[in-house]
């Protein structure tokens, strides 16, 4: 009877609470950040951000920052000069539409900061070594590019031990000093659920040796943890604070699959404020003097955000989002360049998919993109069904009318897979039973298809690999959107960011082009335009803008200039012209 007693009572007690890590997003910082760190900074987390510019203000304490990819607030702590070095897939702006960015530009062209190239997949897969302590992980992205020779000591290609006749790469597992991540929910012992949407999954927070210094929109009891225990990410043993920090992702979005937390999008007004001052140094130590320096804190931060500017992001996932309704005014002669690549290469990208049975297609950010969404809609009225993805785990959405950002959380409510970048490029776009059509772009592309988005001559970077050598490794065919000038179509790339083996076919504003047998790019059709609609000037034309020796096809054909429906639904997917220029 004693010993029956004993039980009960164990058994109907509550296990021991543990600590109570709220503090102050300060004070965290103050305690667990230190200098010289290796930092993995998690997507969104704008409020650390913040408080990490106002407490090393006039310092150099010479963090190395690990990030998928950088986002356009988190590019100030380069300007402000805390970073030596970053790790990363990607150095650029992301939104509105993505670009260099001239923060980076400038510390890259001054030697102010090293960076250190990889994936969107590749970092991912590091990270994930990390956090599994295995020591390596095998890849199918990297080899054949620049960054397989300029990251040695951390890739090679070895054999594969279960199938000695090819060879496969292995990166090197990656762990951080600390993890910085921004949360939906967390409560006070650190038990955390992140957005569902996130393009640097959990493998960043997981792989820290030291901890995690989380902050949140919303402190839940430990009772709503348990009921949403199949949506906590980070458990609370790893988690060395949790700091209360509303709207905390600003100027980016942030997506809630919780109730009490409201879901709100990206603020491209604010975005674009700092790009533009970003071109001139004292007008960005202005403009962070008055949005960081003058704040306080993340609640003064969002009291000069306004009430009504928040409440306006918030409704925004709920919102048409496209004043000027479904019919908009447009005419044929006022196409952009821009907007008659984008719609010539809907085209192509529509065929090969019904030519090649394509169940899934990639849109790259930017114009191919755009081209993409087009494509998506030209099958979808055609009865042909293709789920459109994005590398940052975005699966099976449709493209609403209103927001030409891909990476908008504007979009996430009619997809119907949310995933990680580790599962999108490993499993959907590269895996044994995918049927993968990737479109992206190019800032080079040479006759063969082989692209370079990383940086040109030593002085100016680009951006970076993201997930562009992740798809040229690994989808089915490649089709690759971009401008023509002779910058960008040469004969030799300043750097190889993604092999062309994969790559069937380059649409520039100007022509298609399609690999013959030997791998190179042959003219096959000309893009009409209202300067001239002969073939023959067409393809002079092109010749003048490309760094190769152009090969015609047999016949070049000469695309349609795009309708007023083509154009009007263009427009309609981007009212802004952020991408097309329209």
């Amino acid at each position: 009877m004693k010993n029956e007693e004993y039980f009960r009572e164990m058994f109907a007690s509550e296990p021991p609470a543990g600590q109570d890590k709220i503090v102050s997003l300060r004070e965290a910082l103050e305690k667990n950040l230190k200098a010289g760190m290796s930092v993995f900074l998690g997507w969104n987390a704008n409020a650390a951000v913040c408080e990490i510019m106002r407490r090393y203000r006039g310092e150099k304490p010479g963090f190395t920052l690990v990030m998928s990819v950088t986002w356009n607030l988190s590019l100030n702590l380069v300007h402000c000069g805390l970073v030596k070095k970053i790790i990363s897939g990607g150095c650029s702006y992301t939104a509105p539409n993505p670009g260099p960015s001239h923060v980076i530009q400038r510390a890259w062209r001054e030697k102010k900061v090293q960076i250190e190239n990889w994936t969107l997949y590749s970092m991912q897969q590091r990270l994930m070594a990390g956090a599994l302590g295995v020591g390596f992980m095998p890849t199918r992205s990297i080899a054949g590019s620049s960054m397989a020779a300029e990251n040695k000591g951390c890739f090679i290609e070895i054999a594969d031990p279960f199938n000695s006749s090819r060879k496969i790469g292995a990166v090197k597992a990656l762990n951080t000093d600390i993890a910085i991540v921004h949360a939906l929910a967390a409560d006070r012992y650190g038990n955390t659920i992140m957005s569902p949407v996130s393009q640097d999954t959990l493998w960043g927070p997981r792989a820290s040796k030291g901890g995690v210094i989380v902050t949140t929109e919303k402190i839940v009891d430990h009772d709503f943890i348990r009921r949403h225990s199949y949506l906590v990410g980070i458990p609370g043993y790893l988690v060395k604070s949790v700091s209360l920090c509303p709207i905390g992702a600003h100027p980016e979005g942030l997506f809630s699959c919780i109730e009490g937390v409201d879901s709100y999008g990206e603020d491209y007004e604010f975005m674009l404020e700092q790009r533009k001052v970003s071109r001139e140094p004292v007008l960005l130590d202005a403009w962070l003097k008055r949005w960081i320096y003058d704040v306080g804190d993340q609640e003064e931060y969002t009291n000069r955000l306004g009430s009504e500017r928040i409440l306006a992001l918030k409704s925004k996932l709920n919102a048409t989002n496209h004043k000027g309704g479904l019919s908009p005014a447009v005419s044929e002669s006022d196409a952009s360049r821009t907007e008659v690549m984008i719609i010539a290469a809907s085209g192509v990208i529509a065929e090969r998919v019904k030519e090649s049975g394509y169940q899934v297609l990639l849109a790259g950010i930017g114009a191919p993109g755009l081209a993409a969404w087009l494509a998506y809609y030209r099958l979808r009225k055609e009865g042909i069904g293709v789920k459109l993805i994005l590398g940052s785990g975005v699966l099976g959405y449709q493209p609403s009318p209103g927001d030409s950002n891909l990476l908008s959380v504007y979009h996430v409510p009619s997809a119907d897979m949310l995933i990680d970048t580790s599962e999108m490029y490993g499993f959907i776009i590269s895996g044994e039973g995918a049927k993968c059509l990737s479109v992206i772009g190019a800032a080079q592309i040479d006759e063969r298809g082989n692209i370079n988005t990383t940086r040109v001559g030593a002085d100016t970077y680009i951006s970076g690999s993201g997930g562009n050598n992740d798809n040229t490794s690994g989808a089915a065919e490649v089709i690759v959107v971009t401008a023509q000038s002779k910058r960008r179509c040469v004969e030799q790339l300043d750097y190889l960011t993604s092999p062309g083996d994969r790559v069937s076919t380059l649409v520039t504003d100007r022509g298609v082009f399609s690999k013959d047998a030997d791998g190179r790019f042959v003219l096959t059709s000309c893009i009409s335009g209202i300067d001239s609609k002969c073939p023959v000037a067409k393809q002079d034309e092109i010749q003048d803008n490309c760094g190769w020796k152009i090969k015609a096809a047999a016949e070049v054909t000469l695309l349609d200039f795009p309708d007023e429906q083509e154009l009007a639904l263009l427009r309609l997917l981007d009212p802004h012209g952020y991408v097309s220029g329209g």
